[in-house]
């Protein structure tokens, strides 16, 4: 049962355990003491000599209760002439020493009794003495000798409590040892006197401890040794502790004994007592804390850098060899002193300041700088330890020289890289295995590179390059030194480009490649632009040819057109007017081919005809169905009756026909050819369009032929079956009539072209563009034809005359003149444009000179009426275009006569 005094004390201090004094008292296992069944008084003090527990016993020997004990001064037990005394006493156990004294003491009451007093430290885990346990024994109520023994004995009781720890006592006359409890034997040599204990050391700690007990009894002082046992000579003890509680090291055992003279024996010798704890673990412990030290400090010195510690008063505690040499000082003249005194340069310089917020901070901090007394620079780095400062100082001057050589450097390369960046040539240096190592703003922006990510990465990585040609470029340069020329490039962000570029070998200090040198320009549109312009060159030639036969071709075709129209309406309902249409169909034909040679040289201007889409189809599957190889069917679906396109008719169906007969060409066995034609709204909402499938199951085309499909004179076809104008006509018509056109194809299995025209919602016009037979008779009316060609004279002549004209001819423009001049009247000149002597166009200034009222149709095998000069296209009633037909023929002169001479209708 633990004392009432423990229990409110437990209860003041919020558990108990929570006060130090009771934690060491439960650590050393002596809180059996203030149980109320010891006949001793006992208490346990704190280190101001305050009383904060007491057993039973204590209150009935002194005459206070356990209340008026706590907190009340321990010397208040003893008479006040002995205070100061036991006082003493206590600052001696604080010392960490066991103290006993004799005092008178005082109860309650005023009565006296003879005092025994043991005081026993209690320590906390730092070895700190935090109070005492005090034992008191009344030496009134016992014999000398008795209280002698229970003194001793409750000395001995109380060491082996503690933990590791025996107690012992020395007969000093005798050499006689005692032990509290077992010693455990030591390999059968336990010491029952100071002869076997000294027996047990080597020589010299049998030396020191005989000198330490003879002064501790001569001067009556504590013993305090620490002694090694030697079991054997040379050998000491076996592994295992030698104490309770003691540790071992398996190859040395180390004791530490502490005592002190106490009291004499029955036979009136002097006695010291005290306690042995095994401390070899705290022994091999320092060794090996001194050999670390030892380590630490060789390999600290060993470094190339300084090394110290600062403690909190900024004395330097440690220098290694690297910062002596630093210093400039003696190690004596530097340890012990104020950092400020050992080095005042770092006053006010850029290192005071991180060493202080180093302290105040508690954090790590770090600067450099130059140390001009010195001459170095220096990177210092401070560390906070809790006791103050480890300091890390290097000489970093070669870094600091190299830095700024590289800083100087990356500055002149950062002016010579922005005149660089001005120049909007890609300029790049690049290593022999094509790795980036520099590329300027122009490269950046040429190739679509990001600009964090090209340093290092190597062309294949940035760039889809020719690698054949790139090849033989960098065979070039290694040979040559240099090399140019073009190279086409995909660049990162998809453009197809091709570079004329420069390359140059750059070679290291011992002339072996090292680099290549590209500057590089964009010529990708200048080619094209040469290439365009080459283009039109040829053109331009093929315009010229083609102008110079148009006139000729059309002048044969336009009395074979008006021929078979004559013989079929004259054989009309026989078999041969069947004949005769065919004839006159391959004329237009011809006349269609040689427009589109025409068309391509000058350009495509779509006509303003409604055109009927079904009809259009009709017409095509009838003109190229006999056209088709054996075994190729065509199809065609037409679309929704009364689908109509503005644009030239002709144009259209040479459009069609290209398609048909370019997927006739690609089918090498039976196959299909599939028009389809169907309306769709437009993405815009706007309206309608017409979309035209035609769709083959030829052998398709790769995508290198679809990149070039549109080019002028591209052609798969073997020489002299293809002139590779076809397509890019076809494109040209259809842009022409505000379409576009379309092609997929896979490679194998087939090709489909789509076209897309805007469909004409408007209603057809009333009134017919034609007009028919009867009302094209020219009831006498007289036309003077003129015309070079005598074919193209008599046919028109004929023609007219049986349709009611009267008809004068002339073969120039200069005879026209003549017969306007002499003969009867005419009713509407019909002139060629392009005559030998005089043509068309001088017979019409003429007319306006002279103030002529006759209205003029003129015809041409070779000329557009937009180049007809204006003033002479005002003056006109018509234009015609050969071959004629003889529709158009009729129409045309029908509406001159509905017009005023200047081309006004009346």
């Amino acid at each position: 049962m633990m004392p009432l005094a423990y229990e409110k004390w437990h209860a003041l201090t919020d558990g108990g355990d929570s006060h130090p004094v009771f934690r060491a008292l439960h650590a050393a296992r002596l809180d059996s003491f203030l149980a109320d069944s010891q006949d001793d008084g006992v208490m346990v003090i704190d280190a101001e000599g305050v009383i904060v527990d007491g057993n039973l016993a204590l209150s009935r020997r002194t005459g206070y209760s356990r209340s008026e004990l706590l907190g009340r001064p321990m010397v208040d037990v003893v008479v006040p002439a002995q205070r100061r005394r036991i006082r003493a006493a206590i600052d001696d156990m604080l010392a960490g020493d066991g103290v006993r004294a004799r005092a008178d003491g005082i109860k309650r009451s005023g009565e006296p009794c003879d005092l025994a007093i043991t005081f026993v430290p209690l320590f906390d885990d730092d070895r700190t003495v935090v109070g005492a346990l005090v034992i008191t024994q009344n030496l009134s109520e016992a014999s000398e000798a008795e209280r002698d023994r229970q003194r001793d004995t409750a000395l001995l009781e109380l060491a082996s409590r503690v933990a590791g720890v025996v107690g012992w006592t020395l007969d000093l006359a005798t050499g006689a040892l005692g032990w509290s409890g077992e010693l455990p034997e030591l390999r059968g040599r336990t010491p029952h006197d100071l002869v076997s204990l000294t027996a047990m050391l080597n020589r010299a700690d049998a030396a020191r401890l005989a000198r330490s007990l003879e002064r501790c009894a001569r001067e009556q002082r504590t013993l305090d040794i620490t002694v090694a046992l030697v079991l054997e000579r040379g050998r000491t003890p076996a592994a295992g502790p030698l104490l309770p509680g003691g540790a071992s090291t398996g190859t040395e055992r180390h004791l530490r004994l502490v005592g002190r003279v106490s009291s004499s024996s029955p036979d009136g010798n002097r006695v010291m007592s005290g306690a042995a704890h095994d401390v070899t673990a705290v022994v091999v412990e320092q060794r090996q804390r001194v050999a670390v030290e030892e380590l630490l400090s060789s390999t600290v010195n060993a470094m190339t850098d300084g090394f110290a510690v600062i403690d909190e008063q900024w004395h330097v505690s440690f220098v290694n060899d690297r910062m002596v040499e630093f210093v400039g000082r003696d190690r004596a003249a530097i340890i012990g002193e104020s950092l400020w005194t050992v080095m005042p340069e770092i006053v006010g310089s850029e290192f005071e300041r991180p060493f202080r917020d180093a302290v105040e901070q508690s954090s790590t901090v770090q600067a450099r700088g130059w140390w001009a007394e010195r001459g170095i620079w220096i990177d210092v780095t401070a560390y906070p330890t809790g006791q103050g400062l480890a300091v890390h100082l290097r000489d970093i001057t070669e870094t600091e020289l190299a830095r700024q050589a590289y800083e100087k450097a990356q500055e002149e390369l950062a002016t010579l890289g922005g005149l660089l960046d001005i120049s909007r040539d890609a300029i790049i240096v690049r290593d022999l295995e094509h790795r980036i190592r520099y590329a300027n703003a122009g490269a950046i922006a040429l190739y679509g590179w990001d600009a964090d990510t090209v340093i290092g990465a190597t062309a294949d990585q940035l760039l889809n390059v020719d690698r054949e040609r790139r090849a033989q470029a960098t065979e070039a340069v290694l040979a040559h030194g240099h090399w140019s020329g073009h190279i086409a490039v995909r660049t990162h962000d998809g453009r197809d480009l091709i570079i004329a570029s420069r390359w140059q070998l750059m070679r290291d200090e011992s002339g072996a490649p090292e680099s290549i040198l590209s500057v590089s320009v964009d010529v990708t549109e200048e080619l094209a632009r040469e290439e365009a312009l080459r283009r039109a060159e040829r053109l331009e030639s093929l315009g010229t040819f083609a102008g110079g036969i148009a006139h000729d071709l059309n002048n044969v075709l336009t009395p074979i057109t008006l021929a078979a129209q004559l013989l079929r309406q004259t054989l009309a309902g026989s078999p041969e007017a069947d004949t005769a249409e065919m004839i006159e169909t391959a004329a237009r034909r011809g006349a269609g081919m040689v427009r589109q040679v025409l068309t391509f040289a000058r350009g495509v201007e779509s006509g303003t005809d409604r055109v009927d889409v079904v009809a259009l189809l009709a017409e095509l599957e009838r003109m190229v169905g006999e056209t088709l190889a054996d075994g190729v069917a065509l199809t065609v679906t037409p679309p929704p009756a009364g689908t109509v396109v503005i644009g030239d008719a002709t144009q259209l169906l040479q459009v069609l026909a290209n398609l048909i007969s370019n997927a006739n060409d690609a089918i090498t066995a039976p196959g299909t050819i599939m028009v389809d034609a169907r309306l769709e709204p437009r993405e815009d909402a706007s309206g309608r369009s017409l979309v035209v499938d035609i769709v083959d199951t030829g052998h398709g085309m790769s995508p290198d032929v679809m990149a070039r499909l549109w080019e002028p004179f591209f052609t798969t076809k073997p020489v002299g079956k293809g002139t590779g104008l076809g397509l890019p006509m076809v494109a040209a018509i259809i842009r022409a009539h505000g379409g576009s056109i379309d092609v997929d194809s896979d490679g194998r299995t087939g090709s489909r072209f789509t076209l897309t025209l805007p469909v004409d919602e408007v209603a057809a016009p009333s009134t017919p563009i034609a007009v028919d037979a009867e009302s094209a008779r020219g009831d006498g009316r007289t036309v003077l034809v003129v015309d070079d060609e005598p074919a193209i004279r008599g046919l028109v002549r004929q023609l007219l005359v049986d349709h009611g004209y009267r008809v004068v001819v002339a073969s120039s423009g200069d005879e026209a003149q003549r017969q306007l001049a002499a003969a009867p009247p005419v009713d509407v000149v019909l002139s060629d444009v392009t005559m030998a002597d005089g043509d068309g166009v001088d017979l019409v200034r003429w007319l306006m000179a002279t103030g002529a009222s006759q209205p003029v149709v003129l015809m041409s095998g070779r000329e557009d009426a937009g180049s007809i000069p204006e003033e002479v296209r005002a003056r006109c009633s018509g234009f015609l275009v050969k071959p004629l037909t003889t529709s158009a023929l009729l129409t045309a002169l029908h509406t001159a006569f509905d017009r005023d001479p200047r081309g006004v209708r009346a």
